[in-house]
């Protein structure tokens, strides 16, 4: 459990990762431009951030990664602003983004074997989403460029903003 942001000595750009045995929850408020990546992973439990603040600015930092695994869930109600970067969450479970979460990047990948609700607010150039079961989209996506969703199941209760240029292709098969 966080209390707070761990305080990093850093000579340089490096990949930090930070793994909990069962489990990551808490709260913090962290600028990862200096890092170089920044992963929070389990190795079987779940991942449940709910008032916290991941930032970058400039090029040096190139992703932010969640993994967890297990069939817990993944919770995320948080903010992210990493625009020149991307963001990856892979969960064994399900994987919900809240209504409190925003999300800018400039790549978004999710995966979830389990179901994916997205109620927060996803702004990239690049967004794909994968779930074995359903995707759930209940709050507006906005992606200038591509948009990619792959599920059995999925459903949106809001309208899908493609700017710039932006396609979408709807298919079975």
């Amino acid at each position: 459990t966080f209390t707070g942001a761990p305080t990093l000595q850093l000579n340089g750009p490096i990949d930090v990762a930070l793994i909990g045995d069962s489990g990551i929850s808490g709260s913090l408020t962290m600028n990862l431009s200096t890092l170089g990546s920044f992963t929070l992973a389990t190795n079987n439990g779940s991942i449940s951030l709910n008032s916290t603040t991941f930032s970058a600015t400039g090029t040096t930092f190139k992703f932010l990664q969640f993994y967890q695994r297990g069939n817990s869930a993944l919770t995320f109600n948080s903010n992210i602003n990493t625009p020149s970067a991307s963001f990856y969450i892979d969960s064994g479970g399900s994987l919900s983004l809240g209504v409190g979460g925003n999300i800018t990047a400039n790549r978004v990948v999710f995966h979830s074997v389990g179901t994916m609700n997205l109620n927060g607010t996803v702004t990239a150039n690049f967004l794909q989403l994968a779930s074995d079961t359903a995707i759930n989209l209940k709050s507006g996506v906005a992606t200038p460029n591509l948009f990619f969703a792959f599920a059995p199941s999925f459903s949106t209760t809001k309208s899908l903003a493609l700017v710039g240029g932006g396609r979408l292709q709807i298919g079975a098969g």
